[in-house]
């Protein structure tokens, strides 16, 4: 009997320590608050641990790409000052580097496929001429969008919906798209200046959807823009280095 009542003693013990230790301890019944001012690390701060297949969504390796929501975003929609705003920082960042260049005379495209639709990165890396081994290796997370080289940085002020890359050799690959005010001739100036810079042969197509195909020794880019919601334009951007 004394050995037993001597264990019942010590665990009655530890339990009082924990629950004193666990008193110290504040309470948290939410995301982790942090003052980060940008939408896209906010979200990646406030993602759930990974603990089920639920939450897969967060690192799927292709499966797909998926549709983030969250109501840590903030809402947006087309507004002519919002519009403004984002082409003049456009502009300037730019400017920085040069005369900026208009785009190019467009050849007329009859498809009306659009890659905005597209669900999986196999897919998507298809239509744009990627290279279709490194599909498996893609993982979702909107972090990939804060890791562009400079040849496929993003219009200022867009606002990314999804995301997903891979940075293995061989195999540096980005899928972005994202919202932005500007009109679809804005957001691929944009980006045709980034191109030529880079000194990748670029064309410019219009139709149903206006794109955007460059081309270079070891990496090429694509980009697509269509309608988007709320009077926006979607921009689908596909980069790979070799």
């Amino acid at each position: 009997m004394i050995p037993s009542i001597n264990r019942l003693i010590c665990l009655g013990l530890v339990a009082c320590w924990l629950a004193g230790c666990s008193a110290d301890q504040p309470a948290s019944d939410g995301p982790v608050q942090n003052s980060v001012g940008d939408p896209i690390i906010a979200q990646a701060l406030n993602d759930p641990l990974m603990s089920g297949p639920d939450l897969a969504w967060i690192n799927e390796a292709n499966a797909a790409l998926t549709r983030q929501t969250s109501q840590r975003l903030p809402q947006f929609s087309a507004d002519p000052e919002k519009a403004r705003l984002a082409r003049a920082t456009a502009r300037f960042e730019l400017l920085e580097g040069g005369p900026i260049r208009e785009l190019p005379s467009a050849i007329q495209r009859s498809t009306t496929a659009s890659i905005a639709n597209f669900g999986s990165a196999s897919a998507i890396l298809n239509e744009a001429g990627g290279p279709q081994q490194c599909a498996q290796k893609m993982s979702n997370g909107l972090l990939w969008a804060a890791r562009m080289p400079l040849t496929a940085r993003l219009m200022p002020h867009g606002m990314v919906q999804q995301a997903a890359g891979s940075d293995e050799p061989g195999c540096e690959v980005r899928i972005v798209r994202y919202l932005t005010v500007v009109e679809a001739e804005d957001a691929l100036q944009y980006h045709y200046n980034q191109a030529i810079r880079a000194g990748l042969a670029t064309e410019y197509f219009s139709g149903t959807q206006a794109l955007l195909r460059a081309k270079g020794d070891d990496e090429a880019l694509m980009v697509e823009a269509s309608s988007g919601p709320n009077g926006l334009q979607t921009i689908t951007l596909v980069y790979w280095r070799k």
